[in-house]
């Protein structure tokens, strides 16, 4: 795997449908990236976003169980990339 994708996200489900719809036609095979998107505890339909695109993309949905400062989310989130390259 050579690229990740980092999307922080909170209460954001249309801004997150747009961008992972984007994501859905970029010529990489499922093995050579992966999305991460780190939730911060979000009240709206997040969760149901990820799922909605779980089948297609090679998502990971980290979502914390409470609302952190941006920053904690943000570090929680640069903790999980495993690979060499980072898109924000």
């Amino acid at each position: 795997m050579k690229l990740t994708v980092w999307i922080p996200t909170y209460n954001r489900a249309g801004f997150l449908r747009d961008c992972l719809s984007a994501l859905l036609d970029q010529g990489l095979a499922r093995d050579e990236w992966t999305i991460v998107v780190s939730d911060n505890a979000s009240t709206d339909a997040t969760p149901e976003v990820v799922r909605e695109f779980s089948d297609r993309l090679p998502l990971e949905h980290l979502r914390r169980e409470t609302n952190v400062p941006a920053i904690d989310n943000l570090n929680a989130a640069g903790e999980a990339v495993r690979t060499p390259f980072l898109s924000v």
